[in-house]
């Protein structure tokens, strides 16, 4: 009798933890997906092969919100044909508060997903221009963004 009843207090004890636990965190429900695209020139300054940034953007994710960066891509202009090359010279790549979040162009792309939290942050596209003179660059970055509802 007396194993019977500490089963079932046992049992008790863990729906109710079990419970608890599950309403501690919120859900997510799907707000909007957002794109992002960063633009610019890098020129030929000394010293030669020294990352500097291009382009950057400030976003702030408001409370109760949260972004899961789905994917990160970083690439050159081609000066000749004027299309999109990873692996044009310049090796672009994308951070979030100096950061790297984006392998440089070229290179194989992280395909990890990043969750960024309520708060403000930086984006920034990288790029670095040895003697070849200057180069156009572009960065892309798509994300969801999430109502964290309790």
């Amino acid at each position: 009798m007396k194993n019977s009843m500490k089963k079932i207090v046992i049992t008790i004890c863990l729906f109710i933890g079990f419970i608890s636990f599950s309403k501690a965190q919120g859900n997510l429900q799907f707000n909007k997906a957002k794109f992002i695209e960063l633009e610019g020139m890098q020129y030929n300054f000394a010293p030669f092969n020294y990352y500097r940034g291009v382009d950057s953007v400030t976003i702030t994710i408001p409370a109760n919100k949260v972004w899961k960066i789905e994917k990160v891509q970083a690439v050159g202009v081609d000066s000749l044909t004027g299309y999109y090359d990873e692996n044009i010279h310049g090796l672009p790549y994308i951070t979030v508060n100096d950061v790297a979040i984006s392998e440089p162009a070229g290179y194989p792309q992280q395909t990890g997903i990043l969750w960024l939290p309520a708060g403000t942050y930086k984006l920034r596209l990288m790029a670095r221009i040895g003697i070849n003179g200057q180069g156009k660059f572009k960065g892309f970055i798509s994300a969801i963004e999430y109502n964290i509802v309790p």
